[in-house]
């Protein structure tokens, strides 16, 4: 099973919205892989927003709203940044629920607006993967799944949203869709971000023990520095994945 995170063009082309540097030659690596390997199944999340989403700035109003600002609870409890629509209390406690995670919350570009050229694949992932598919007359496994589509949470995970505690039920059925491959070869973006908050939730699934395959060159991260890039170390060294 090939499971691809979140390659939407704002992601993976260098004119997205977001792009994620060196993500353009990532979806090279994909496209190779999936021609050379032929996998016996294959997985693409699709991050979908509209443009009222908690991680926009149409959802919010105020001093200082513009992207890459960080949104925090005394911001909103002070006024000096408000929510456009969403109760004031409801948007506190989700930004009180991410503060006591050790998260910030950003306010990134508008990006993967549903329908547009943002929100798709890149040409070269559509080829390989209809390539792929036609050689098997549509008779394997091809999965996509849309993530984020809640307007008042972000959802870095494929399988949860940031305020809920273990996957979703939505979450759960592509874990269990998942869980039938021996292997799971993961790739995508942003490696410090969507994948890593993915990986998390497989690192917590035992029936993914010793099924994680990382490919490296179908990755790139924002910041190669994160923190959050320790998951595949400590799925290296606890759970049994390896790179490929």
């Amino acid at each position: 099973m090939l499971l691809i995170i979140d390659p939407n063009n704002d992601f993976a082309d260098s004119h997205g919205s977001l792009y994620v540097p060196n993500a353009n030659k990532a979806i090279e690596a994909i496209a190779h892989y999936i021609n050379e390997n032929n996998p016996e199944a294959i997985a693409i999340s699709l991050d979908t927003h509209r443009r009222y989403h908690v991680g926009h700035c149409a959802y919010w109003q105020g001093e200082g709203v513009k992207p890459f600002t960080n949104v925090r609870a005394e911001d909103v409890e002070n006024g000096r940044i408000a929510p456009v629509f969403a109760p004031k209390e409801q948007v506190l406690a989700y930004l009180h629920d991410m503060e006591s995670q050790g998260r910030v919350h950003t306010l990134w570009p508008e990006h993967c607006l549903v329908g547009s050229w943002g929100w798709a694949c890149p040409n070269q992932l559509v080829q390989a993967v209809n390539t792929w598919d036609n050689r098997h007359h549509g008779q394997r496994p091809l999965h996509f799944y849309q993530k984020g589509e809640y307007p008042d949470a972000e959802m870095f995970s494929i399988f949860s949203y940031v305020n809920e505690a273990s996957p979703n039920t939505h979450g759960k059925l592509v874990l269990d869709q998942l869980a039938q491959y021996d292997e799971v070869v993961v790739c995508g973006f942003a490696k410090d971000y969507c994948v890593a908050e993915s990986v998390k939730d497989l690192r917590n699934d035992s029936r993914f023990e010793g099924k994680l395959r990382f490919f490296e060159a179908g990755m790139a991260a924002i910041d190669p520095q994160s923190a959050n890039l320790s998951i595949y170390e400590e799925c290296l060294n606890n759970f049994g994945a390896k790179c490929i």
